[in-house]
């Protein structure tokens, strides 16, 4: 990666145009470096699956079956449930 020297305006902005349109968490690492790091935001409603592991790994196990080919015939509306 090349090393890139910014000017920052009367705001406090500089320009990052890799990142336009994106959304960034900024984390202070000192009172001279800051980290950036691009982020995806996630609906409220799905963002419980991201802090939750053991719904993680049962679609992971989910996945792994699926591609062994390790399937069954569902009905989610047979009566017999």
């Amino acid at each position: 990666m090349a090393v890139q020297v910014k000017k920052a305006d009367s705001k406090g902005r500089i320009m990052l145009p890799e990142m336009a349109n994106t959304h960034v968490i900024i984390k202070q690492i000192s009172d001279n470096e800051f980290l950036i790091t691009k982020a995806a935001v996630v609906p409220e409603s799905t963002a419980w699956f991201f802090k939750n592991t053991k719904a993680q790994e049962l679609v992971a196990l989910g996945l792994k079956e699926a591609a062994a080919g390790e399937l069954i015939d569902f009905d989610p509306f047979a009566e017999d449930l």
